[in-house]
């Protein structure tokens, strides 16, 4: 039997991973890291598709509005099912991303600032709309297999520890991967980077507990701004933290060299193998 539309469109098993980090941040990061993460999202996702939205048709204003109240209400299934009614409905993928999550970001973050909503409310409707951001992700964007296997690795922004990441990235250079290394560089810089150099898979190290907000910040942005980007995560972190991978969100955790090795071929084999059946 041929799956329909809506289903194809939407990745349940993302959905519920994200779900879950989202439950683990709330329980595990001080408020405060929560508050900037959430604000992360909300630009982040009101910003990303700006400079596109005008090829595609925009909802109404009232659609918004009506879809920002879904985002905060006490349903927390509710966001996902508007969604997936939106697809069975036949109405463009890139009106759902430009218009109706770009759309409903700006609106929370204009209700924020006028004191329409509390901040609370700006979280909740900021990790629903990352959680659906995931869950649509691979039918979305397919990124299309390169000989050279182009890589990002990256330092966590305020890591002081940059050996490991140097020396992975030598690693995987002798390996015939195509690897840009980035240290020393900040949130901002690192997700920009991503969104030009359209990275097949973004590998990140991260040495001790106080790396554990910023880094999740950091794989909270590259989904929303690069979600044709896997994340991989090594590190000292990956050990002092036995959540890391549900927590952060990250697609895999590699606690040692061989084993970053065997995920980084599982990940780039399992692009290959998504471009094939395209």
């Amino acid at each position: 039997m041929m799956e329909s539309p809506a289903n194809a469109f939407f990745d349940y098993e993302a959905y519920s991973r994200a779900c879950n980090a989202v439950e683990l941040r709330q329980k595990k990061l001080p408020p405060e890291d929560v508050r900037l993460l959430s604000r992360e999202v909300i630009a982040r996702l009101a910003g990303r598709f700006t400079e596109i939205e005008s090829k595609a048709e925009t909802p109404s204003s009232e659609e918004i509005d009506a879809l920002c109240k879904i985002l905060i209400s006490d349903d927390p299934d509710a966001a996902s099912r508007y969604f997936l009614k939106l697809r069975s409905t036949d109405i463009p993928t890139d009106m759902i991303y430009m218009g109706y999550i770009a759309g409903a970001a700006r609106r929370l973050g204009e209700w924020w600032v006028s004191d329409r909503i509390h901040f609370v409310d700006v979280t909740i409707g900021a990790n629903r709309l990352y959680v659906i951001m995931r869950a649509m992700r691979p039918i979305q964007y397919a990124v299309s297999p390169s000989t050279q296997r182009p890589v990002m690795f990256a330092s966590t922004p305020g890591e002081t520890h940059t050996l490991g990441i140097t020396m992975a990235a030598d690693l995987f250079r002798d390996r015939g991967w195509e690897i840009d290394l980035r240290t020393g560089v900040s949130h901002d810089e690192i997700v920009q980077a991503a969104i030009t150099g359209r990275y097949a898979i973004i590998g990140l190290g991260a040495s001790s507990q106080p790396m554990l907000a910023p880094l999740t910040r950091l794989i909270a942005s590259l989904h929303v701004s690069s979600p044709i980007s896997s994340i991989l995560v090594s590190g000292p972190l990956a050990r002092l933290e036995p959540q890391l991978k549900e927590l952060a969100d990250a697609d895999c955790v590699a606690l040692d060299a061989p084993t970053a090795i065997e995920e980084m071929d599982r990940i780039y084999a399992e692009i290959e193998a998504r471009s094939s059946r395209a």
